[in-house]
């Protein structure tokens, strides 16, 4: 982390994901109506922090080089309580309006079932995940469950699960040259993205399925009882050569 503090009583446990099959994501693509389309996607609430707009922002430029088979999907929605991710809706989707290849753009509103959701992240060649603030992701932990390569900004929670998946790519923070040239790479390269994702499925199998997970707390809250019952007899101990008396 970087407070400038080194902690000793910090334990960080992944996010779990589901081991799954690999999908067939021409089936998925079809099932949103983007059969035979090169997918990129980004998926969540409407939220500044995800960064979207920076994707937005470059996409005639990505559009231009890959061609028209090649799609934009973003999908989401801003919560009806949040003024200011009702503002930054109101943003993404003027964006998608003034593209020159907003017909390449593919919108999805909505606040998603977990079926739903994930019928639409199958879908996806590519998860962007151009956030400027990320502790731990579920996306990022289902986009792995799904095969679904990712291209992510690299900051905590986010650039070293990327890089132990070894299932995308992490860019510096902020550097939109890095993050669209990653994911022009990604979107471009075929065995890239099934090297990717053959890494990720077999990275949720082998670190951060939930049994994984449910073991690594088991562990933990063993030691911190051991820690405990450790610390009592020690106190225990110290008690009964105290002076008494004085």
């Amino acid at each position: 982390m970087n407070t400038g503090v080194l902690f000793d009583n910090l334990y960080i446990i992944p996010h779990g994901a589901t081991v799954r099959e690999k999908s067939d994501r021409d089936a998925a693509k079809r099932e949103i109506d983007l059969g035979g389309k090169r997918v990129a996607g980004m998926i969540g609430w409407f939220n500044t922090t995800k960064g979207f707009h920076r994707v937005v922002e470059e996409w005639d430029g990505i559009s231009d080089r890959l061609g028209p088979d090649t799609v934009l999907v973003l999908a989401g929605d801003a919560r009806t309580v949040d003024p200011n991710q009702q503002g930054y809706k109101k943003k993404l989707l003027d964006l998608v309006d003034g593209c020159r290849h907003k017909n390449r753009i593919k919108v999805i509103l909505g606040s998603f079932s977990p079926a739903r959701y994930e019928e639409i992240l199958r879908a996806f060649d590519v998860m962007v995940m151009p956030y400027t603030y990320a502790s731990q992701s579920g996306n990022l932990a289902h986009s792995l469950s799904l095969g679904v390569p990712v291209v992510a900004t690299g900051m905590e929670g986010l650039k070293e699960e990327v890089e132990k998946s070894r299932a995308g790519i992490a860019v510096p923070p902020g550097d939109n040259e890095e993050l669209m040239h990653a994911v022009f790479t990604l979107l471009e390269d075929d065995r890239m993205r099934k090297r990717y994702s053959n890494n990720a499925l077999k990275y949720v199998q082998d670190r951060i399925a939930w049994h994984h997970i449910a073991e690594k707390h088991l562990a933990l809250y063993k030691n911190l009882i051991n820690e405990k019952k450790a610390g009592e007899k020690n106190r225990l101990s110290a008690a009964k050569i105290e002076p008494h008396g004085e």
